[in-house]
C-alpha cells in the first residue's frame, strides 16, 4: 500500500529539478574533483545524457583553470574515460599549484608586515633626534602627527559642508 502511495505522491518535478541542478553544476577551483565528478556521474545518470556527449559536458563543467590546462588533452582523446583519467592528475596538479600559492602568499605577506613594523621602530628607537616634517615637532613622524590629523579633520569637515551647499546652488539657478 505503501509504495503505491509512494509511487502517486513521488516529487512530479523530480526530472526537472535533476535537469536544472545539471544544468548549473560548474565545478569552481576551490571545489573537491572527486565530488564533481561523482556528482556529474550521478546527475548524467538521473538525467539520462547520451554516453558520447559526457566527454564535451564534462569539459565545459570544469573550472575554467583546469579547462586552460587540458585543452590539448580534449581535443587528441576520444572517449569520456581517457580524458577523465588525465583531468585527474591536472586536478590534482592544479590543486597542489593552488596550495602553494596559498602557503607562499600568505606567509609572505606575514614577513612583510612584521619586517615593516619591526624596522620602523627599530628606526624611531635610534633617532632620538626624529623631527616631524608637519608640525616641526620632536619625537614623532609625520603619520603620527595629532596635528596633521586634526587638520585633516578639519579640511573633511569643511569639504562634507561645500557639497550639500553646491547642490543646493544649482537647485537655485
Amino acid at each position: 500500500m505503501f509504495e503505491h502511495l509512494k509511487s502517486i505522491y513521488e516529487n512530479a518535478n523530480k526530472l526537472q529539478n535533476v535537469k536544472s541542478d545539471y544544468h548549473k553544476l560548474i565545478m569552481c577551483n576551490e571545489n573537491n574533483y572527486h565530488e564533481f565528478v561523482t556528482k556529474f556521474l550521478h546527475l548524467t545518470g538521473e538525467v539520462k545524457i547520451v554516453r558520447g556527449d559526457y566527454k564535451t559536458d564534462f569539459n565545459d563543467k570544469l573550472s575554467f583553470d583546469l579547462q586552460k590546462m587540458i585543452v590539448v588533452v580534449n581535443v587528441i582523446t576520444d572517449t569520456y574515460a581517457e580524458f577523465q583519467k588525465i583531468c585527474v592528475q591536472a586536478a590534482h596538479i592544479l590543486q597542489t599549484i593552488n596550495n602553494t600559492l596559498q602557503t607562499v602568499n600568505s606567509q609572505t605577506s606575514f614577513s612583510i608586515s612584521t619586517t615593516k613594523s619591526s624596522t620602523v621602530k627599530e628606526a624611531l628607537s635610534s633617532h632620538l633626534d626624529i623631527q616631524c616634517y608637519y608640525c616641526k615637532k620632536k619625537d614623532h613622524i609625520v603619520r603620527n602627527c595629532s596635528a596633521k590629523q586634526k587638520s585633516q579633520q578639519v579640511i573633511a569637515e569643511l569639504t562634507e559642508n561645500d557639497v550639500p551647499e553646491s547642490s543646493a546652488d544649482s537647485g537655485k539657478e
